[in-house]
């Protein structure tokens, strides 16, 4: 764990980007404070806890294993990449001279959920979409472990293309969304609430801090 670790850097909100796994939140407020680096207070319960606890080390396994493999891999994890409005973590970026860059995201899920799995979830396949745009990847994959048994299931995007083919159009639509957002927050205008997520009251009484503002606009000038 120590030696996998060791390449992580610990994701930090900050004003001026979204998430590549919160860039299609629907509601415009969200998106809004997101780009000021705003994220509502959650409260995490014991039992949810050890869950994400449980697919962190699960993640961890896995980039173990990909950092050891041998010959002319080459492995990163745990980098970010940035191209505004957006940010991101992949959790591997695998380049071999005989296939090129890949960007392959890591899911665990339980057994229920497992078995009904034919194709990438669409959040799923989004997200390794946005990391290839990120990345320059040309190949995406999605890997899934069974919580309960450990059995992985695959997918590229070679052996279903037309998963990943919407989320790229998308990823392109969203990104332009968040463009836009940002630029009706640097005039001074917090979008709307949507009227039906936990961000609509925490978020509408959100200052437009100036120091946000600065970095934000920092960030769409490529200064940040």
């Amino acid at each position: 764990v120590g030696s996998v670790l060791r390449h992580h850097s610990r994701r930090k909100d900050i004003a001026g980007w979204v998430h590549a796994s919160e860039l299609r939140n629907s509601c415009d407020l969200a998106l809004g404070a997101m780009l000021l680096g705003y994220r509502p207070p959650r409260q995490i319960d014991a039992r949810l806890q050890r869950i994400f606890d449980n697919g962190n080390f699960m993640h961890l396994r896995w980039q173990n294993y990909f950092l050891s493999l041998p010959g002319r891999f080459t492995v990163t994890v745990g980098r970010s990449y940035y191209c505004w409005p957006v940010a991101g973590e992949p959790d591997l970026v695998v380049e071999h001279p005989d296939f090129g860059l890949v960007v392959v995201e890591l899911k665990s899920m339980n057994s229920g959920r497992f078995g009904m799995l034919r194709v990438p979830q669409p959040d799923h396949a989004a997200q390794v979409q946005a990391y290839a745009a990120l990345t320059g990847a040309s190949g995406l994959q999605v890997w899934y472990e069974n919580k309960d048994t450990q059995e992985p299931r695959t997918f590229c995007q070679g052996c279903t293309p037309e998963v990943f083919e919407a989320p790229q159009r998308s990823y392109e639509r969203a990104v332009e969304r968040a463009a836009a957002l940002a630029e009706q927050v640097l005039a001074g205008r917090m979008p709307r609430p949507c009227g039906a997520c936990e961000w609509d009251e925490w978020a509408a009484a959100l200052p437009l801090d100036e120091a946000r503002l600065e970095a934000l606009y920092r960030a769409k000038e490529g200064m940040s």
